[in-house]
C-alpha cells in the first residue's frame, strides 16, 4: 500500500486536519484503493455504506488513512477502531 505512521495503542486517530488533506480508503484483502475523498464526512459515509452492504466484519478489511498536501500519510483506523470512528461501539450493534 503506502508508508504510514502507526497510531499505536492510542485508539483511532481523529480525522480533523488542514484544508488540503485527503482521506484514502483501502481494501486490505485486495490491496486496492476504494477511493480518495475530500472530507471526513465523505469517507465516513462510504465506510458506513460498505459495512452495511458487506457486514460488520468488513471493517477488518478496510483501512482509512489521511494524506496531507506534502504527501505525508498517517494511518487513521481499521477494524474495531474504524467501527468506533463511524459511531458503532460494538460489533453486535447496528448502523
Amino acid at each position: 500500500m503506502c508508508s504510514q505512521r502507526n497510531a499505536g495503542s492510542r485508539g483511532p486517530a481523529t480525522l480533523a486536519r488542514g484544508p488540503k488533506a485527503f482521506f484514502d480508503l483501502w481494501d486490505l484483502d485486495s490491496m486496492n484503493s476504494l477511493g480518495t475523498y475530500n472530507s471526513q464526512d465523505e469517507v465516513i459515509a462510504i465506510v458506513r455504506s460498505s459495512i452495511q452492504a458487506n457486514g460488520i466484519g468488513y471493517a477488518d478489511l478496510l483501512d482509512v488513512s489521511i494524506e496531507d498536501e506534502e504527501g505525508n500519510i498517517e494511518h487513521v483506523a481499521t477494524g474495531d477502531d474504524l467501527l468506533t470512528l463511524i459511531g458503532l461501539e460494538h460489533r453486535t450493534g447496528t448502523l
